[in-house]
């Protein structure tokens, strides 16, 4: 079952560390860094989305509906509150509650509701953005090999602020937990964590309604394009672009990022279909991949500050937490030469010491590298492995348009009746998940890093 933390929920943000960004835009690092690029945060500071070449995209097939067979709620949420929060009203509780109740209803039967009742009139076009984003979740899942409705969910919403503006409307500020049971994965809670939502509403003639929502999780942000998610982030008020330019600007970006998920599909099944098991190389030392695996599942929604630093408001924890999770498995720090994989504390350099920090050790791309780059001591690793060689404790890095920009590590591998991995289910920080199926990320882009063990020289 979920695990709920206390009210005061550690605020994290969906999207990547000082080496992830959110799965909708690259953040710099830390000022003085050489560490580079930093990925996958829940609360991007500039979530600049990748956009693929501009070339022509055929528009992708239409996919068939889901044939549901249960017709009623599938689960259900609650409203609690940080301490020293005031109370929502009643009416304001159940709207959101009724949204969100929506929102999980739709990915339960992939099949997107309409929200626009939901919302005031002069917000129709925010309504529509939001089941524009909706939809393209919705069918990017339902393109995936494995069954992605639910048949389950909770979720938990803590309010964490909540302030009347000047002209009565409700500036509200959430943290949601939820746990979601896929389908595909029977007994198994997919749980979400520290995802940060911003309402505003309104009272109207026909009751309270939103003026406004905005999901920091990557997701929603890669669902929309960093555009249209800046534009519809304001708190109230009409969006600056007309009825008839949202739903263009949401076709298109519709179109693409479904149109790159088949193709990497595609491409995922080809090296499955060509995959054949071979021995691995021999190392000095090995990878313990049930102690990495248990670290993993042990600091999803919490960080472990006593020995190590949070990277969440710094473009995103993921890469630190991965390379914290392979240290737990055995794997040594590496200061020797020009590519290293180091945290020794905060100050970035490439000194052949055991001080500092180097890039590899919280940025994707600078771990890539690392991987790609290492000889002699250090870790034994295959980048661009086959894909459907993971095991527990491997990685697998997430990108778009060959932007990668986020890192997971696979806890369990979900085989077909042929003993063929069909899917992973992954941990992550920055978005804080465990236990979650990585065919359900919205990144259409995966490469697996296959990790054999370490070398002594």
């Amino acid at each position: 079952m979920l695990r709920w933390r206390p009210m005061v929920i550690i605020l994290a943000l969906l999207v990547l560390a000082a080496g992830c960004a959110p799965q909708g835009g690259a953040i710099e690092a830390p000022p003085g860094s050489t560490a580079g690029t930093v990925q996958e945060a829940g609360e991007p500071a500039q979530p600049d989305m990748p956009v693929e070449p501009d070339v022509p995209v055929e528009p992708p097939e239409a996919i068939a509906p889901v044939d549901i067979a249960v017709s009623g709620p599938r689960g259900s949420g609650a409203v609690s509150y940080d301490d020293g929060v005031e109370p929502l009203a009643g009416a304001q509780e159940a709207l959101l509650l009724e949204y969100m109740d929506l929102y999980y209803e739709s990915l339960a039967k992939l099949t997107p509701g309409d929200p626009a009742p939901l919302f005031a009139g002069d917000a129709k076009d925010r309504a529509a953005a939001r089941q524009g984003a909706w939809r393209t979740i919705i069918d990017v899942r339902r393109a995936q090999q494995v069954d992605l409705t639910l048949t389950a969910y909770t979720y938990e919403l803590v309010v964490t602020d909540a302030t009347a503006g000047d002209d009565g409307a409700v500036s509200i500020s959430v943290n949601e937990n939820a746990a979601l049971n896929f389908t595909a994965f029977p007994g198994v809670d997919s749980e979400t964590h520290n995802v940060r939502h911003r309402f505003t509403m309104a009272e109207t003639a026909g009751g309270w309604r939103l003026r406004s929502h905005t999901q920091m999780d990557s997701m929603n942000m890669m669902a929309l394009g960093s555009a249209m998610w800046r534009e519809f982030r304001r708190d109230s008020g009409s969006a600056p672009t007309t009825p008839t330019d949202t739903g263009a600007a949401l076709e298109e970006r519709h179109d693409e990022l479904l149109g790159s998920h088949l193709r990497n599909l595609d491409e995922r099944k080809r090296q499955a279909a060509a995959y054949s098991p071979s021995a691995a190389p021999a190392t000095d030392g090995a990878y313990d991949r049930q102690a990495a695996v248990e670290y993993a599942m042990a600091w999803v929604e919490d960080r472990n500050s006593d020995s190590w630093p949070s990277y969440d408001r710094n473009g995103g924890n993921c890469a630190n937490y991965t390379s914290q999770c392979m240290l737990a498995g055995g794997i040594p720090m590496d200061y020797f030469g020009t590519s290293q994989w180091k945290w020794f504390g905060s100050t970035p350099n490439t000194a052949q010491a055991a001080t500092g920090r180097s890039g590899a050790w919280s940025g994707v791309n600078e771990f890539y590298s690392y991987v790609t780059g290492n000889t002699g001591y250090g870790l034994v690793a295959e980048a661009n492995a086959n894909y459907a060689a993971g095991e527990p404790g491997d990685l697998i890095q997430l990108g778009y348009d060959d932007d990668w920009r986020h890192v997971v590590i696979i806890t369990e591998v979900i085989r077909d009746g042929d003993g063929k991995a069909v899917d992973y289910l992954v941990n992550s920080n920055t978005a804080d998940l465990r236990s979650y199926p990585v065919s359900a990320y919205i990144y259409p882009q995966h490469r697996l890093i296959k990790i054999y063990g370490w070398n002594g020289d």
